[in-house]
Order: C-alpha cells, then structure tokens, then sequence
C-alpha cells in the first residue's frame, strides 16, 4: 500500500495514509478536485461530489525513478556559473517539475523522477540571460552541461566633463536593471559596481548641464573593470534604447571622446 501517499483536497489540506492505503478526510458538501501523489509514482487527481460518493479510489502508476546532474557553464570562459535557479519540467502529461540552485561546480543534482523528456530553464538576471533547453534525461549518469551567457560584475570607472571640457563635480551616475547609483568627485570621477549585461548602460546627469550615456559589455572589460572614459554632459534628452546598439571601445581616462547619445 502507499505509506507515503498525500491526499489533497481543494484548499482542505492534505493527509498521509497510513499502512492500509486509507484515509479519512472531512469534506464539505459539493463538487471537489482532489488529488494523491507518492513518491516514485505518477500523481492521479479526480472531481467528486460528496453528496453522492463516501468513498473512492486512485489507482497510481508506479515509475523507476532516476538521478540526473546538470552542470551551468558560462559559454565563453567554460567556468561554472554558481548561485543559479535551474528548473525541470517534464514535457510528458503526468511528469514532474523540480527546481534546484547551482553549487560553487556551477552543477544540480535531480533525484527520482522518471526518464523522459524535460525542459530545462536557467534564470537568474542579472547574472545570467534566461536560457532554456529540451533534453531527455535519465538516460545516462554524466551529467547535461548547459551553456549560458553569463554577465560580469565589473567595476565601472570614468570621468564626467561640461561642454567646455571642465570636471563635473556632484553629478549624479545611475543605471537601468540594478540600478547602480553614485557621485562624481571633486575631480568629476566615479566609480560604481554593475552587472555589464546586453541591456546594461550608466547615465551620468547634473540639473543645469544635461546628460551623457554609456553602454556596458562584459567584453570590454579588462581584469573585470571597465573604463568608459570621459562622459561629456549635453542639454538634450538621453535613451537607454539608443546605447543598446552601441558599440564602444575602451578609451583612456584622459581620452576627449564622448559616449553620449549623438556622437
């Protein structure tokens, strides 16, 4: 019999049966969903009406249950990527849906469900861009590595400047997505800690002088800093949509090129 097995009712709780396979559940008077599920056997759910049924019965398929390690890699370096949301869900009608987080290996071990054909999600922005694969697992015990585009933590670092090539000092620096804040010094330059992800961009704006913008990628970081150089404010509007399609090069602090939003 299921020891194990949990009946569920509608918003009513749920209860284990003992040895017999019976339980007793106190309903009230109506149309119900329940459900029961053990463990390595399929779930099975039914509508009653407890005005006509006292009793009833799941019949539950059992499944040989499998182990499966899935392994996250940054597609570029081949290093593990750690401290990601990684969820399975079967592709099947009656199969599962488990969700693990990655250990310092980058890896996730699925334990006890029955071979067959899974989706399988990576999420966790902003580290990682969302990444989904179909798989068959179960089948072998190697484990499934995926790979995904995985963002770095950089430190940005620059210069803000007036029309007139002057340091802006007290500007304000702010950013889109996780939103880094900070100020320009008495020199006009700043440092801020941001994730340089496909969308990521720093603005820099002082009330009185405008705005300047700068688009972030992880591949023009050097030892994981980036040097957008001088940011030279403007008296127009600035759009994180526009520096989406930017390509920037890394340029030395003392460089008088701008980054802002018309070149």
């Amino acid at each position: 019999m299921y020891r194990q097995m949990a009946i569920l009712g509608e918003r009513l709780g749920t209860s284990e049966t003992p040895a017999s396979g019976c339980a007793m559940l106190q309903l009230p008077s109506g149309t119900l969903r329940i459900s029961a599920s053990a463990e390595h056997h399929y779930g099975a759910g039914k509508e009653i009406d407890t005005t006509s049924e006292t009793r009833f019965v799941f019949e539950l398929e059992a499944f040989d249950p499998r182990d499966q390690r899935v392994r996250v890699v940054d597609r570029r370096t081949q290093k593990p990527v750690e401290d990601v949301r990684v969820v399975m869900t079967s592709l099947g009608p009656r199969g599962p849906r488990k969700e693990e987080r990655t250990d310092a290996a980058g890896e996730v071990r699925f334990r006890g469900f029955p071979q067959g054909r899974y989706r399988l999600e990576v999420a966790r922005r902003p580290r990682v861009e969302y990444y989904v694969e179909e798989a068959m697992l179960g089948v072998t015990p190697e484990p499934l590595t995926l790979e995904v585009e995985a963002n770095a933590r950089v430190l940005v670092v620059g210069r803000v400047l007036d029309l007139e090539g002057r340091p802006v000092v007290n500007a304000r620096i702010r950013g889109a997505r996780n939103r880094p804040r900070t100020r320009t010094d008495g020199d006009g330059r700043f440092e801020v800690r941001a994730w340089a992800t496909p969308t990521a961009y720093l603005v820099a704006r002082k009330e009185g002088l405008g705005n300047a913008g700068v688009a972030l990628r992880s591949e023009h970081a050097l030892e994981n800093v980036i040097d957008v150089g001088d940011l030279v404010l403007r008296d127009q509007p600035w759009h994180g949509v526009t520096v989406t399609r930017t390509i920037l090069k890394r340029q030395p602090p003392s460089s008088e090129k701008s980054h802002d939003r018309n070149p």
